[in-house]
């Protein structure tokens, strides 16, 4: 018997259950951790043991017996988290989901219906109050969401408190710039495209959220004079490895331990990715480059302004100067950093032993 089973598919929700297991055995139960999709090459990097999906839910839900199930929300519609949750139930198992942002709330748990909470869990756990309140305007009552922080913010920090100080470069031409790149939205591809909303155009030849980015960060460099820099892309784990090919003459391409590649940059930008946040934690300037202002409500640090943001062309080089000027250095201490993964396993734990 497995006091908790947890399933993961994608890498946002790996990323919340990374170490779980290990707390949870500290206090004298026992976890599991079921994966399929990226998330397992995600968990291998990361080096957290896991068991591969390979049979059915009922099934695996008959061999393990948990007391409780524990998932991670994906992109997919059809997802094994769904059908796990949907087994649980009919078993009369308590089931609890871990949601990484606040994006896509109404999608979520949808499946391929139109109910947003169709599929929703008995209790949800959140990283901040910005996706806590997504659930909540959504219908899901209060006492059924839990926010602990994301427990990758604190991997971050124990990182960065084993590595040596960064030593900025002195040349011009030696700064590095790493940008995340991030692919296409499964749930809502319609946000991952240009909209009346876009106050960015790129150079006009690509409709794709990232490449238009891409574009205006690229150009925004090569006609500013004071700012010489190197681009080094890192695309999302989910996207094809020839993605944003097109720009390999103008940039250069990462895929190296995401920490590491962090570590090396002198700055880091994105749009919405963990990573960003993760980036400010280990000590480097970050740059979040939008699109669209909308975007600004998906990532609790943005919305705040502690991860400092633009939005317009004519915004933009005086704020990749700030990169490297201190106007983008983010204080750590914005962040909740510490006891996250210990909060969830004890929120997790007092649901079965009452």
């Amino acid at each position: 018997m497995t006091d908790i089973l947890v399933h993961v598919e994608d890498p946002g929700a790996a990323n919340m259950v990374i170490g779980l297991p290990k707390v949870v055995g500290d206090l004298g139960y026992e976890c599991k951790i079921y994966a399929s999709c990226h998330a397992k090459d995600h968990l291998t990097k990361a080096g957290q043991s896991y068991k591969e999906v390979t049979t059915s839910s009922s099934e695996i839900l008959d061999l393990e017996k948990p007391k409780l199930i524990l998932v991670g929300t994906s992109e997919d519609k059809e997802s094994f988290s769904i059908s796990l949750t949907r087994s649980a139930k009919e078993k009369n198992i308590l089931s609890v989901a871990v949601v990484d942002m606040a994006c896509n709330a109404s999608l979520r748990f949808r499946g391929t219906g139109d109910d947003s909470l169709k599929y929703v869990t008995d209790f949800l756990i959140v990283p901040d109050e910005l996706t806590a309140n997504s659930y909540r305007e959504i219908g899901l009552p209060d006492d059924r969401i839990n926010v602990i922080g994301h427990p990758i913010y604190e991997r971050a920090y124990k990182y960065r408190q084993n590595i040596s100080p960064h030593k900025t470069q002195k040349k011009q031409r030696e700064k590095k710039i790493l940008f995340i790149a991030e692919g296409v939205d499964q749930l809502d591809a319609h946000q991952s495209y240009v909209s009346k909303n876009y106050t960015l155009q790129g150079r006009g030849g690509s409709g794709w959220r990232t490449a238009i980015v891409l574009e205006e960060i690229l150009d925004a460099i090569s006609f500013n004079s004071n700012l010489i820099a190197d681009v080094i892309v890192r695309r999302h784990p989910k996207m094809s490895p020839l993605s944003l090919n097109i720009y390999s003459s103008e940039v250069t391409f990462d895929s190296g331990p995401a920490y590491d590649s962090i570590n090396n940059a002198d700055a880091v930008v994105g749009m919405t990715s963990i990573l960003l946040v993760e980036a400010a934690i280990i000590g480097r300037p970050v740059l979040s480059v939008l699109p669209s202002p909308d975007e600004k409500e998906w990532l609790a640090p943005i919305k705040a302004d502690v991860i400092k943001s633009v939005t317009s062309r004519s915004e933009l080089p005086e704020a990749l100067m700030g990169l490297f000027d201190g106007k983008c250095q983010v204080d750590c201490r914005n962040f909740k950093i510490k006891n996250s993964t210990l909060n969830m396993a004890n929120y997790i734990l007092s649901k079965f032993k009452k």
